[in-house]
């Protein structure tokens, strides 16, 4: 692995912190590695009663050995010998231990009476089994053969998680739910029969054959489909399924006009074992056992093929119709069955105009209803997409990673007094917001006040400045920002004494240890693309943890956010190698572009640094990368990964496999809209408050990310329309309307912006965006170099990236790092541009100055640099609001001259 003496900037530079295999803080894992505790993981499974409640566990399960790397002796299922659960855990392998159990539900006394009694029995036993095996959480789903256990486990202090299959909760549930320590539902919908219980919605997990399909491009998983099933294609295919056992309702009322049916689509037809043999005398009857385009089948153990296959299906309202038909994008005509439960699953898909409900009975009437909506291809088509606007493909994976983190939730890697060197970095800063809110002593200190400083003093953290030796006091751990030098004297004292000293990386990578992370690293748009995850994230209720490398604005002007969810939300910087810390299930490159040669020194280093970034993820993990950048392609095409799965994000190609088209910009909202398709599939319309194609890629990269992670469509896209954004990313300071001249009356409004972009791409991004959003007015810019290498080494870039705008002033190098001996200096840079209408400015006060003199009404203006740069627009708004001020005094005055 690459360390800091491979660039060469290292002797003068040299790295606090080698990421090496044997560092004492490094590798800690996204998921929790069982081999390295003495103890293997031991998880309890309980539900049963139905097929319903087991084939979620089964799922979860699978993803609990495929991701999480558990084998079959690490699960024990306790159920009812005389249930389902018995049989599935016979022919899977997986030990069986039985816990006596009944219904208590019951208008017959003695039935009470049995199972009132069967439940206070079978937690004696539960007990019992649970004492001899104990394990470190149960998994359960519902079901009265699983509540005494649960009983006995909340008797024992042993973690109960409950999923929800159902949107409604049966009294088995409920009494559960009350002893869990987390409920985790399909919907949010659930949350009102649950009382004050905590809960988190993850969506239905589907079996790993459902879950591949949305791998997959939808044309080709189709055309497959329908070959294997031998039908020609060239006619609609409904899908009509009567339940494992058989509705004879359904299927009856499909036999009955089959012939007409037969007429004008093809039919697969699964009618259920117990109504089997019925349906199949009757076909045979009237002679179409053998039509080409009817298909008889008792059961399919191939379901997601039928699905894909079919262009409407008839179905029962059964909890997995809420992951399997999403999963599959399959608009329904669902019959619910006469429980309550079916009935709301059914209403949950109708009211997202993915399902349409045809009462029990009128099911007479559901041939006519199956020609009539497959007569109107827009509104099917409009229902498939809302269909697959609500797949959650990642639910399993995101219950099996809340499981293991909650086994684990026990174990604290993190000392209770902490000591922060840079602690007013904006990275840094949020890491110990989140230490303070989690009951940890913070100290730090930094070379000057600031507002994050500011902020962490109020929240209780002793914030010094100045670096010296008695700042670290009795601190357990050292924290420090990559700029401190190895001269710094407290990192001298704290290895003289003995105290563990870790990079800012490496704390981030203890404070998401256990969670799944998404990693989103780029040369641009990391800041953005981050907020945008984050928000997507919260509003679909994932709780995330998020550290992010810019305040967003629609979090309160914080960086940080310190969810209880199973999933962490990095900005992942590469200065000074900073991502390889990190170990993520979800990585995201918005674009590679060389930047940060004082550290990296070469391009190939650069390049190297994003290909171990690469190598970082974990196994069966996803990478998303952009297909329309350059640097990206080349990464992409010389990754040699076979363990991950990489997709691509697009505004320029339908290749990609996650793409947005007919991008276009209104003036009157002040909204980017666009239509979304991932691999085929059209997901929906979506705008954007943010500007610039850009910030769409941004938005595509975000989108992937979070439905990754358990997001919805419907919530993650809904939220982008209001997003504000990073601060300091395109944001709008203020406006302020001026008259044209002291003797006109028209006026015009001048906009005042404030941007962060440092490079030349990035700038070249901003003015592209502030002609889009500002057409025909001019464009006056101040930039501040920042660092005096960037300059030197990105100069033939920096010649060209300001073409387009009317009036360019330069401020003095904002120098971080660097002294003016590493490379350009602002007027050096100056000198080399070939514009005209430039000016050097010395410092912030006279950047204001020149710039309030130069401002004409209609003007737009853009504080644009990493640096102090930020106080010039900020200091402009002011001055333009007193010259409005002072020139409607003189309008008043000139009409009113007696008064």
């Amino acid at each position: 692995m690459k360390t800091s003496m491979d660039h060469p900037g290292a002797a003068t530079n040299p790295r606090l912190f080698e990421i090496v295999d044997t560092s004492e803080f490094t590798k800690f894992s996204d998921e929790i590695n069982t081999s390295e505790t003495s103890t293997p993981l031991r998880i309890g499974l309980a539900g049963g009663g139905t097929g319903g409640h087991v084939y979620p566990i089964m799922a979860v399960k699978q993803k609990l050995q495929t991701a999480i790397g558990l084998s079959d002796e690490q699960f024990i299922y306790f159920g009812s010998i005389n249930g389902p659960e018995a049989e599935i855990c016979r022919s899977e392998g997986i030990r069986f231990k039985s816990v006596p159990a009944s219904p208590i539900r019951s208008r017959s006394p003695l039935k009470l009476a049995k199972g009132i009694w069967d439940f206070l029995r079978g937690t004696r036993i539960a007990v019992k089994l649970l004492q001899e095996e104990p394990p470190d959480v149960i998994f359960v789903t519902g079901g009265y053969s699983a509540a005494p256990l649960c009983n006995a486990a909340s008797k024992l202090g042993i973690p109960v998680v409950l999923f929800l299959p159902d949107v409604k909760p049966g009294w088995a549930a409920r009494f559960i739910a009350k002893k869990a320590q987390i409920v985790l539902c399909s919907t949010s919908e659930s949350h009102e029969y649950l009382g004050n219980t905590p809960y988190r919605e993850t969506g239905y997990p589907v079996r790993p054959a459902f879950e591949e399909l949305i791998n997959e491009s939808y044309g080709k998983l189709k055309t497959k489909a329908i070959s294997k099933l031998g039908f020609s294609g060239d006619r609609p295919i409904a899908l009509v399924v009567g339940g494992s056992l058989g509705s004879v309702a359904i299927n009856s009322s499909i036999l009955g006009e089959l012939t007409e049916l037969l007429e004008k689509i093809d039919i697969i037809h699964v009618s259920g074992r117990h109504d089997h043999e019925r349906i199949l005398a009757a076909v045979n009857e009237i002679g179409l056992y053998e039509h080409p385009g009817y298909q008889l089948l008792p059961y399919s153990d191939d379901m997601p093929s039928l699905m894909i296959a079919a262009d409407i299906g008839v179905f029962r309202g059964g909890a997995s119709v809420l992951g399997e038909a999403p999963a599959t994008g399959l608009p329904l005509i669902v019959i619910p069955g006469n429980f309550s439960d079916q009935q709301l699953n059914a209403e949950l898909l109708r009211k997202h105009g993915a399902a349409i409900i045809l009462a029990n009975s009128r099911v007479e009437e559901l041939p006519n209803t199956i020609l009539e909506l497959i007569a109107q291809n827009a509104d099917l088509e409009r229902m498939r997409s809302n269909m697959w606007a609500l797949a959650r493909p990642s639910a399993a994976q995101q219950i099996a990673s809340v499981i293991v983190r909650i086994a684990k939730k026990n174990e604290d890697h993190i000392p209770t007094k902490i000591h922060l060197i840079g602690a007013g970095g904006i990275h840094l800063s949020g890491i110990a917001e989140i230490l303070l809110e989690n009951g940890h002593r913070v100290t730090g200190s930094d070379i000057k006040d600031s507002d994050q400083i500011q902020r962490l003093r109020a929240r209780g953290a002793d914030i010094l400045i100045g670096h010296d030796p008695a700042n670290i006091k009795d601190a357990d751990l050292i924290v420090t920002t990559a700029a401190a030098k190895a001269d710094n004297p407290e990192l001298l004292a704290g290895h003289a004494r003995g105290i563990p000293i870790i990079s800012r990386a490496e704390m981030v990578q203890k404070l998401i240890q256990g969670r799944q992370t998404i990693a989103i690293a780029g040369s641009h748009g990391k800041t953005t693309t981050s907020t945008l995850t984050t928000v997507m994230s919260i509003n679909s209720s994932l709780d995330p943890l998020a550290l992010i490398g810019g305040n967003m604005a629609d979090l309160d002007n914080r960086n940080m956010v310190n969810g209880d969810g199973n999933l962490a939300i990095i900005e992942a910087d590469e200065y000074a190698d900073a991502f390889l810390s990190y170990t993520p299930s979800i990585a995201v490159i918005t674009n590679v572009e060389v930047d940060h040669l004082d550290y990296f020194g070469t391009e190939e280093n650069f390049f190297s640094s994003f290909s171990q970034f690469i190598e970082r993820i974990l196994p069966n993990g996803i990478l998303l990368i952009s297909h329309d950048d350059e640097g990206a392609r080349k990464l992409r095409n010389n990754c040699n990964r076979e363990d991950i799965r990489i997709e691509s994000f697009s505004t320029v190609t339908e290749n990609a496999d996650w793409y947005a088209k007919d991008i276009a910009f209104s003036e009157s909202s002040e909204l980017t809209s666009f239509e979304i398709y991932m691999k085929g599939r059209r997901l929906g319309a979506s705008s954007l408050r943010l500007t610039g194609d850009h910030n769409v890629s941004n938005f595509l990269a975000a989108l992937a990310a979070s439905m990754h992670a358990g997001a919805d469509y419907s919530r993650a896209s809904e939220i982008a329309a209001s997003v504000k954004g990073a601060r300091r990313r395109f944001e709008l300071v203020g406006e302020v309307t001026l008259r044209q001249s002291r003797s006109s009356i028209q006026s015009r409004k001048v906009t005042v912006i404030d941007d962060y972009a440092h490079h030349p791409s990035e700038i070249k991004a901003t003015i592209a965006a502030a002609k889009t959003r500002y057409p025909d007015r001019r464009l006056v810019i101040c930039f501040q170099p920042h660092t005096y290498s960037r300059s030197s080494y990105l100069l033939d870039k920096f010649i060209s990236c300001f073409e387009g705008i009317d009036k360019l002033l330069i401020l003095d190098t904002f120098p971080a790092r660097e002294t003016e001996a590493d490379g350009l200096s602002a007027k050096e840079l100056l000198a080399r541009l070939e514009m005209r209408d430039t000016l050097h400015v010395d410092s912030v006060s006279e950047a204001i100055d020149r710039v309030v003199n130069l401002l004409e009404p209609g003007d737009v203006f853009i504080g644009v640099g990493a640096g102090d740069v930020t106080d010039v627009p900020w200091g402009v708004l002011p001055r333009l609001q007193n010259l409005a001020w002072e020139s409607l005094a003189v309008q008043k005055e000139e009409r009113n001259p007696n008064n």
